[in-house]
């Protein structure tokens, strides 16, 4: 929503310089049309002018570091999903890499291999483990959000609610896990034993991760 009022006020500033350009040119320059055309024009093109370096420029500029610390924040989760590493939950902020949110065909084609179990038990496991250290972090950063629009908000909140359920599960995992299951998950994508607790935390492992891939593709499209 934001671009798009972005969008309209630009072209409101163009089609005012091209009439005052066209009106310069075009009418006498004793005339009182151009004075009026002048006038009008002028005045509206130095207010939009104006406007861009007050309003618009420092705006977009807040919009964007804005955004940075809150995709940022996101690829947190990401990064251990696609680079899993023990330490991925302790790992500062500001050293993440935001590459994998710059794709939602990524985050798309991640879906349909959570989906099938066509992933590494470990893509599972540290992005629970990082969800787990980053739940107070969504939280706190709400009060960003709300200063960008309020369909931010609601993906934020959506997001929260992700991160809460997956902080959930850390506490969940099984001692003495069946290392044979957890060796080659895609066998579960057929398997079913609802007395197997190695499967069922598995289950719900990918449930959690494939809810915040989902949660992530829609803050991607909003953003794009």
């Amino acid at each position: 929503m934001f671009i798009k009022y972005n969008k309209i006020f630009y072209i409101i500033f163009i089609l005012s310089f091209v009439i005052f350009c066209i009106g310069f040119i075009y009418v006498d320059l004793n005339s009182k049309s151009f004075i009026f055309i002048s006038t009008l024009t002028g005045g509206i093109v130095s207010a939009c002018i104006l406007y861009i370096f007050i309003e618009i420029i420092p705006s977009n500029k807040k919009r964007k570091d804005t955004l940075e610390v809150l995709n940022k924040t996101i690829c947190s989760i990401l990064e251990a999903y696609f680079k899993p590493n023990m330490f991925q939950h302790e790992k500062s902020i500001k050293y993440v890499s935001l590459d994998f949110i710059n794709s939602v065909e990524k985050i798309k084609e991640a879906q349909n291999d959570i989906r099938t179990f066509n992933v590494n038990y470990l893509q599972l496991k540290y992005p629970i483990e990082t969800a787990n250290s980053r739940y107070n972090d969504f939280q706190n950063l709400l009060i960003l959000v709300n200063n960008i629009s309020p369909n931010h908000s609601l993906l934020w909140l959506d997001l929260i609610e992700k991160i809460r359920l997956m902080s959930e599960e850390y506490n969940k995992f099984i001692e003495n896990p069946n290392m044979e299951l957890l060796g080659d998950l895609k066998q579960l994508d057929k398997y079913q034993d609802g007395n197997n607790k190695t499967y069922l935390m598995c289950c719900s492992l990918q449930i959690r991760v494939l809810e915040f891939f989902e949660s992530v593709e829609n803050w991607i499209n909003e953003n794009n």
